[in-house]
């Protein structure tokens, strides 16, 4: 048998013979290689034995049972069966082809079988995917549109949360326009030409009216091929309305904060005429421009209604220039300055209450500093600003340093550092929060706004530099103003000046001045 016609022709699928006994038992007569190559059984195993002989029970009672139809019929079959030999679970088609002696009877049959195993396989891995992909989709809040090239409607597949609620059969074979309102229509057939084009996810949203209710949708439009595009369709109302509601909370706060920045500015504009008026007066008493006072303590009075008046104008001009600055309406006027000059200038206006305070002044100004372009009203403000929190907090005998010095990267760096009270280091945050107060005995002796450091750091901040504060309670505090290196314009040799680092009292700064 093996040198039949039909194991010469068939060396690439399994090919096997049985002949049927007197008892009326499938034989195994003859197996070609591939059929020992499939199964894992050798020819000496399988001539003469039974499909019982090595299949379990089951699997040999189908294909016996296969076999007998087909020898009923007289015609060939074909069959699709799993069963388990040596090699493994193996997944097969065969074919029985029924032989008939010269008297017509059916003593043999001839199979051919192809393994499917490894198609079988991938089927079921293809089908496992599939599972997991309309798991996914089905857990996702999103509705997935399969469109064509021309912008007909081609599947549908809804997420747990989508709202649409539309039956697949009302898009289906619909085009964009007879499915969708015109200008949605227009718009998606413009992202879906253009996700073609470009190979790129596209995006859009628009508004649409589901139960009477108006919904925000966002559309990803991908080319999943030449000729189809997957639309991936997502309710974000929630969000939007969310958004809206932020924006408008914004606009409020914005509106409130321009009414407020108003009322300061206009309260303080008010207040600083009589204020004015008052210390220009009292300055006229307390120096007897229009003659002696008779009682000397009405003298003292006049300095007291001038000390508070001029403390009273500070704070009104450091409220109005915040809230200048928060409004957005401090114009800088700009011009090139030589910040030491400046760093002296407002030692100069700070000369009485350094000397009162019996404070040692230290300045380490470096003499090839480069020139700043700056405002110099500001930076003067600036200045004073830190030289007063300094005085302020600088025990009577302790230090007040100021240092310039140039960046390595070109930039300007102004210290003022004292041997004052200091602060905890958590407690710097608070120290440059508006009207802020750190809660200690010496600020308690030496109450402000707490508008002073706030309103230099937006002074800083306004040239576009850094300002930086280090403290340590009862080591004193480090203030760093930082001009960056776009504002620096170098002197010319004779521009500079010699100096250096030095320790001198007040008195020595205003004669160098």
């Amino acid at each position: 048998m093996l040198s039949s016609p039909l194991f010469q022709y068939v060396k690439d699928v399994a090919a096997f013979n049985f002949y049927i006994d007197g008892d009326g038992r499938f034989i195994f007569e003859a197996v070609n290689p591939a059929f020992s190559k499939m199964t894992g059984l050798a020819q000496d195993q399988v001539v003469g034995a039974t499909p019982e002989d090595f299949l379990l029970a089951s699997d040999a009672a189908e294909m016996n049972s296969n076999f007998r139809k087909s020898i009923q019929s007289g015609q060939i079959a074909s069959y699709y069966q799993t069963m388990a030999v040596p090699r493994g679970r193996i997944h097969w088609n065969y074919h029985i082809y029924p032989i008939c002696d010269e008297n017509g009877d059916i003593h043999r049959i001839q199979c051919v079988a192809t393994d499917l195993t490894d198609l079988r396989r991938m089927e079921q891995a293809l089908q496992e995917v599939e599972r997991k992909n309309r798991a996914l989709i089905a857990a996702m809040p999103d509705a997935i549109f399969k469109i064509s090239a021309d912008g007909v409607f081609l599947d549908l597949e809804e997420g747990k949360d989508t709202v649409l609620g539309i039956p697949p059969i009302q898009f289906l074979g619909q085009r964009l326009e007879q499915a969708m309102p015109k200008d949605i229509a227009d718009t998606a057939r413009k992202y879906i030409a253009r996700a073609f084009q470009t190979r790129r996810t596209q995006m859009f949203e628009y508004q649409l009216t589901v139960e009477q209710v108006v919904h925000d949708f966002e559309v990803r439009v991908v080319a999943a091929s030449n000729e189809e595009a997957l639309a991936i369709v997502r309710d974000i109302t929630e969000r939007k309305t969310i958004e809206r509601e932020l924006r408008i909370a914004k606009e409020q706060a914005e509106v409130a904060s321009r009414a407020k920045t108003a009322f300061l500015a206009t309260v303080s504009h008010e207040l600083r005429t009589p204020l004015n008026a008052i210390i220009g007066f009292s300055d006229v008493i307390r120096n007897q421009l229009l003659g002696a006072i008779g009682q000397p303590r009405y003298k003292d009075y006049a300095q007291d209604i001038h000390d508070s008046g001029t403390h009273l104008l500070d704070i009104i001009n450091d409220i109005l220039d915040l809230s200048k600055l928060e409004a957005g309406r401090v114009e800088l006027h700009e011009e090139v300055i030589d910040v030491n000059y400046i760093v002296r200038q407002s030692i100069h206006l700070m000369e009485g209450r350094i000397t009162d305070g019996k404070l040692q002044l230290g300045l380490n100004l470096s003499s090839s500093l480069p020139l700043v372009r700056a405002d110099k009203r500001v930076l003067k403000q600036i200045l004073i600003n830190l030289l007063s929190n300094s005085v302020k907090f600088t025990l009577e005998g302790g230090s007040v340093t100021v240092s310039t010095y140039e960046e390595t990267s070109g930039g300007v760096t102004v210290c003022v550092e004292d041997s004052g009270i200091g602060m905890r280091p958590e407690d710097i945050p608070l120290a440059m929060t508006p009207f802020a107060q750190i809660d200690s005995a010496m600020t308690r002796r030496h109450p402000g706004t707490g508008l002073g450091l706030p309103l230099v750091k937006s002074l800083v901040e306004l040239h576009g530099g850094a300002f930086k504060v280090e403290s340590a309670l009862g080591r004193g505090t480090k203030a760093l103003i930082r001009f960056p290196a776009s504002r620096s314009e170098h002197k010319s040799p004779a521009a500079i000046s010699t100096g250096g680092a030095e320790i001198v009292s007040i008195q020595d700064v205003i004669k160098a001045k």
